[in-house]
């Protein structure tokens, strides 16, 4: 499927040459993503959902991915990813911050948040490294192991600190992003 595993202890930040070469020749990406970051009015795109944003972002900012693979784990072009990630965006040079940056300024960020953020990204990275083993999505892993975790058939006396484990982790996830959708509206 074209995941790259990564290494622990190096960061990885790359592309491969083909997905430099079409970024820098403004071609398209092959391939078809279910999802987007800018929604285009073409037909049939879906935004990627904002929660999943914000652990694209985590995942992106911590480098242990490149982005081939973060394309891959979210279903998202490249161009998107490096479009949304940019520093330092070549819009007339009007903007001096990221998408991103203005994006997640939205949610408040406080510095109350670093426990928060530093959670949401082990756990994120946790996730992705399943995801990149079970060949899917990161999406599609997470609710894969979301249902095993809600189903009672295969949990026993030897695993079942692991479903508790993992039912505390997931509602301890949706906690933090509540909270953060919450001050949107703020």
């Amino acid at each position: 499927m074209g995941y790259i595993i990564p290494k622990e202890g190096y960061p990885v930040r790359s592309h491969s040459n083909k997905a430099v070469e079409n970024m820098l020749l403004c071609k398209e990406e092959s391939g078809s993503f279910t999802y987007s970051i800018f929604l285009t009015g073409k037909p049939g795109e879906k935004s990627l959902p904002p929660e999943y944003i914000i652990e694209l972002l985590l995942l992106y900012d911590s480098g242990i991915f490149d982005v081939d693979t973060i394309s891959i784990l979210f279903d998202v072009s490249i161009n998107d990813i490096m479009t949304f990630a940019d520093p330092c965006p070549m819009y007339g040079g009007a903007w001096e911050e990221s998408i991103a940056t203005m994006w997640t300024k939205e949610l408040h960020f406080y510095e109350t948040d670093l426990e928060s953020l530093s959670w949401m990204t082990r756990y994120a990275i946790k996730r992705a490294e399943l995801a990149v083993k079970m060949e899917k999505t990161l999406m599609e892993a997470t609710e894969e192991m979301y249902k095993e975790l809600e189903e009672d058939a295969g949990w026993g006396k030897d695993n079942s600190s692991l479903r508790t484990e993992g039912l505390i982790d997931k509602e301890t996830r949706d906690a933090i992003l509540e909270d953060w959708f919450d001050r949107i509206g703020e």
